[in-house]
């Protein structure tokens, strides 16, 4: 995604590597802040049950209740499919114990901080950057969801990185697939970490149609 806003651009590996100091750094403070007390919900179980279960036996739903696809018996009715992985791949990394409930959330809150940091970066738009960041990650209702196990923040970083390449497309007028490409990705990481994903994303998906249809049509 290149920078229109202001003049020139920064340099694509130095936005790679503000990304990934940026966020590790953002995650590692924010795993350390989680404390042996993570702020718990009484629905987190249902929320992680899956990402547990995939970590310690291979398969989202409970080995005595049946397969995710099985809607009458599983423990859950989410579509999981992106936050169960990604959540499971930290639990092997980082345990099994109570710390471990919010740690997709933990990981896609300093991704969010970074991305839209990141974004405002490579458009030389340097306050910006700094007050979206800081504007997330101080902000009391974001602070207590990234301590839960509920998916909100993994879906609400499906929908920023949607959001934003779709502005880009539309806005700023960048015709690279990779944009379009980026944007499906977003959309699908969303609806695949909360149902509210889906509704979400149906009028960005309505828009990224509206404003391409020409486009789309001289293809078909």
């Amino acid at each position: 995604i290149g920078g229109r806003a202001g003049c020139g651009r920064v340099p694509a590996l130095v936005l790679v590597a503000l990304f990934l100091v940026t966020s590790l750094g953002a995650f590692s403070f924010f795993k350390l802040n989680l404390g042996a007390n993570p702020t718990l919900k009484h629905d987190d179980y249902e929320y992680t049950y899956p990402s547990f279960n995939l970590a310690r036996h291979g398969e989202f739903g409970s080995p005595y209740y049946g397969n995710p696809l099985n809607v009458a018996h599983r423990t859950y009715d989410l579509t999981v499919y992106y936050y169960a992985p990604v959540h499971a791949a930290l639990i092997r990394v980082f345990g099994d114990d109570v710390t471990s409930i919010p740690l997709a959330n933990t990981l896609h809150f300093a991704l969010m901080g970074a991305l839209g940091l990141v974004y405002f970066v490579a458009r030389r738009q340097w306050l910006m950057g700094v007050f979206f960041a800081a504007a997330l990650w101080t902000d009391p209702m974001a602070l207590e969801i990234y301590r839960t196990g509920r998916p909100e923040v993994t879906c609400g970083f499906g929908i920023l990185v949607a959001t934003l390449a779709i502005w880009d497309r539309w806005a700023e007028h960048n015709r690279a697939r990779a944009v379009l490409s980026i944007a499906a990705a977003g959309g699908v990481a969303a609806a695949c970490s909360h149902s509210a994903g889906v509704f979400v994303g149906i009028p960005l998906f309505l828009f990224l149609i509206a404003t391409n249809l020409r486009a789309l049509l001289t293809t078909l």
